[in-house]
């Protein structure tokens, strides 16, 4: 780990494993980039002009401050680290959370407050990479434009909080933050921008406490492979629980929108703020067709399964659901967002069974349409008696021959077949064939007969 010397303003390497050693500790400073921040070259090369960049009087005003606070060295990450060297970074990266757990102290600066009342208002906490800065420091102090101080961590708990999302007990050390869901400590993170895409998922290794390399240029991709990574390690079902049409962007299907079963982004979770686990998983892996799991589940409708997790919402009763469909090869399951929602707590005891699903983790092309109904195939009744055969109701506009329910209507009566019966030339009774499906979609075909009474 590389310092500077809050005197002479020199590097002063210590090895990871020896942090803890150091007399009289270290102190940490965060803060929001600017242009021209002094650099790992700026101070390996103490040129003249180094002085005149525009991030000089932040770094020694830093520096001071640290010296006044009684630390001889100070760790930022504008120059502590040669952004040049790929493999350094990628450690530091790794190792960042870390670095601040263990400083003594850390210096928020927040450049765009001048008053104690604007704190809520900076940029500092929409960003990314604060997030971890603000969480793992044990010892938080805020200072303002010209190192106004503004209040510690801790004092400022319940204004942070609101602000924030991150529970009061967190901010103040009492609880650790994996005794939070998945899914909560993701909306912590919904929130937050950062300048590289890549960085929204490099940014929560240290939450997770996973590691992972550096890619820059994978995008997206990075956010999945965090949540893949979460996913080895642990059962939390909650990582499941998030909102397509939170995404930035997004258009969403009134009707439905086929998905993967992991979120694209963080800011999928800002309504996860509380999702907590009850029950126990059975766990879920992934392997080379997608993620497999087991649910308790039930039919939804023909062409939609719900599913529900271990996972509850706090002061809700029931469980979360979300809905899967099959894609057209049988064996994949891709994600339904549905006007329903993309989870709903169930309060009503239904019939479940135990289901395993192989679901992709990713964008599926959408399974075919499938119709609630029936298929009226050419009839041909061998008895002579039966003079004429009727629907009733609901042929489809679209195909003749087919009796269908009406949309998003899960269960009722396709159609009705009536069959008159005749002696000869006189009516001597009537018969109906009612089609349809049980509310767990299950197809009921019910055959009455009674004798002719009236002509009705």
């Amino acid at each position: 780990m590389r310092f500077v010397n809050t005197t002479t303003f020199k590097f002063v390497s210590i090895s990871d494993s020896e942090i803890d050693t150091i007399e009289g500790g270290y102190c940490i400073l965060s803060h929001r980039w600017s242009d021209n921040e002094i650099s790992y070259s700026d101070l390996l090369s103490m040129g003249l002009d180094y002085q005149a960049k525009e991030g000089y009087e932040k770094f020694s005003g830093s520096c001071l401050m640290a010296r006044e606070l009684g630390f001889d060295l100070l760790w930022m990450d504008s120059c502590c680290i040669n952004k040049t060297d790929h493999v350094e970074l990628s450690e530091a990266i790794n190792l960042m959370y870390r670095w601040y757990s263990k400083s003594t102290k850390c210096i928020a600066y927040l450049q765009d407050v001048t008053l104690p009342d604007q704190l809520k208002e900076s940029e500092w906490f929409s960003r990314g990479w604060t997030l971890q800065e603000l969480i793992a420091p044990k010892v938080v102090q805020f200072y303002g434009r010209n190192w106004i101080s503004l209040g510690t961590k801790e004092a400022l708990a319940s204004h942070i909080s609101s602000t924030t999302g991150i529970p009061v007990d967190v901010l103040r050390n009492k609880t650790n933050p994996t005794a939070y869901s998945v899914a909560q400590r993701m909306s912590w993170a919904s929130k937050r921008t950062t300048t590289r895409l890549e960085d929204r998922a490099y940014s929560l290794l240290g939450l997770f406490d996973v590691n992972m390399p550096m890619i820059y240029g994978e995008r997206d991709r990075a956010f999945l492979r965090l949540q893949e990574l979460i996913i080895s390690r642990s059962s939390d079902e909650s990582i499941f629980i998030w909102d397509l049409d939170l995404l930035e962007g997004s258009i969403r299907d009134a009707k439905q929108v086929f998905c993967g079963l992991l979120a694209p982004s963080p800011a999928c979770f800002a309504r996860s703020r509380d999702v907590v686990l009850v029950g126990h998983s059975r766990g879920f892996h992934i392997n080379q067709f997608g993620l497999s799991i087991s649910l308790q589940a039930r039919r939804q409708s023909m062409e939609t399964i719900q599913a529900m997790l271990n996972v509850g919402r706090v002061g809700k009763l029931g469980q979360c659901t979300i809905f899967l469909a099959k894609l057209p090869n049988g064996e994949l399951y891709t994600r339904r967002s549905t006007s329903l929602g993309e989870s709903s707590v169930l309060t009503r005891k239904t019939r479940w069974i135990q289901m395993d699903f192989t679901v992709s983790q990713v964008s599926a092309e959408p399974p075919p349409e499938l119709y609630p109904g029936y298929w009226l195939r050419k009839m041909d009744f061998h008895d002579s008696r039966i003079q004429s055969v009727d629907t009733l109701q609901r042929i489809d506009a679209k195909v003749n021959d087919r009796l269908r329910l009406p949309f998003h209507q899960y269960f009722g009566t396709a159609g009705i077949i009536r069959l008159c019966l005749w002696n000869g030339r006189s009516p001597v009774g009537a018969g109906w064939i009612k089609l349809g499906f049980n509310s767990e979609s299950q197809p009921i075909c019910l055959m009455t007969f009674s004798p002719e009474r009236s002509q009705s």
